[in-house]
């Protein structure tokens, strides 16, 4: 989880204690008054009134002296505070910072096209059925031929290429700006010699940059924020799991595109992630409500099998889960993709928030929420 600042109070002087100064004030003129009448006959008298104003000066000074600290003092907590305060705000409000999903590709075992989607968020759809290869259970794509998981991979690369130029109705008005690539050098050529046929006009980088998980996602919030508002990202990868003899969970196979910008109905927020442990999961999740400004829990969520063993709605999350693994067997790489995918596709169906939960690259799990906002807002 990104840490938050956090500031200490700052350290607040008491208060003068006026009466006590009025009071020993009052007595330092009483005893000046005395001492003089008591030492007048020691003392030119012509010196006796310097000397009692003398004693008031310094007594002034010490008290103007202690009143200025003390107003320094609460002018400095007030400073500190409204600086704090702004540091918050704006850490918040670049924490708070979305960026808009415009395009989605999905293929999968069971999915292959957008009138597919439904199947995920109901149990009335049935499973699909693993089959076996190398001893071990798969679940594959019926469009995609071979045993060889890299052939595999090149074949979804095309597939996906092909399936975003029959989903998008002018790919010739996309402008890319930056491509984000999961998967091995190979798929990534398979994709552009695919994409040079499908959508000629769509101009790709000889190199993508390497998708690397949710702190990928959050560099790609980063950069679309101050870009022109016509920029557009495409974030895409594929993956197909080689199988492991006695796996609890069939290999899967999948492959993904997002075509992202600043604005749009789909939002992904900046996600959370979270280490070992059962707390740190809780305060990963506390974080992405707030950072969503939810209250109470989320309507539902997407996630992988890892995080079964936690209680999501004791961290103020609908107990309402969807495992992917079921339909799409397990992914290794890949599944933080899909899982943000769907649960985009459920906000949008839905219009109301929906969270994921999955593995991650580089942390135990990774979390967030995404929302569909109104198009007339």
């Amino acid at each position: 989880m990104k840490s938050a600042p956090e500031f200490g109070a700052y350290p607040l002087a008491p208060p003068p204690a006026y009466s006590r100064w009025l009071a020993s004030g009052f007595a330092l003129l009483a005893l000046a008054g005395v001492s003089s009448r008591v030492l007048r006959s020691f003392l030119q008298q012509d010196l006796v009134g310097p000397v009692v104003l003398m004693v008031a000066g310094v007594w002034g000074s010490a008290f103007l002296l202690r009143v200025l600290r003390y107003r320094l003092n609460r002018h400095n907590a007030s400073v500190y505070a409204q600086t704090a305060q702004h540091i918050e705000r704006a850490w918040w409000t670049q924490h708070r910072q979305q960026v808009a999903l415009l395009e989605s590709v999905l293929l999968g075992p069971q999915c292959s096209e957008p009138a597919h989607r439904s199947r995920f968020f109901g149990s009335y759809h049935p499973m699909p059925v693993a089959g076996q290869l190398g001893g071990g259970e798969v679940l594959r794509l019926p469009q995609v031929f071979g045993s060889d998981a890299a052939g595999r991979e090149s074949q979804l690369a095309r597939l996906l290429a092909v399936q975003w130029q029959k989903q998008t109705p002018d790919p010739a008005s996309l402008t890319i700006q930056d491509c984000y690539w999961h998967g091995s050098a190979e798929t990534w050529q398979a994709f552009s010699e695919q994409m040079s046929t499908s959508c000629p006009h769509v101009n790709l980088p000889p190199l993508p940059v390497v998708w690397n998980g949710i702190g990928t996602l959050d560099s790609v919030i980063d950069k679309i924020q101050n870009a022109p508002a016509d920029t557009r990202i495409l974030c895409a990868g594929c993956e197909a799991a080689v199988p492991v003899p006695g796996a609890a969970l069939p290999a899967g196979e999948a492959a993904v595109l997002w075509v992202l910008a600043a604005e749009g109905h789909i939002r992904f927020f900046r996600g959370e992630w979270a280490g070992a442990g059962t707390d740190a999961l809780d305060a990963a999740a506390r974080r992405a409500l707030q950072q969503a400004e939810i209250e109470g829990a989320v309507p539902a969520c997407l996630a992988t099998s890892a995080s079964a063993i936690f209680d999501m709605g004791n961290m103020g999350w609908s107990s309402e889960r969807y495992p992917i693994e079921r339909r799409f067997g397990a992914l290794p790489a890949l599944g933080g993709m899909v899982v943000q995918t769907l649960a985009a596709w459920r906000a949008e169906m839905h219009g109301e928030p929906c969270a994921w939960l999955a593995n991650d690259s580089h942390h135990t799990l990774a979390l967030g929420i995404v929302e569909a906002h109104d198009s007339t807002t």
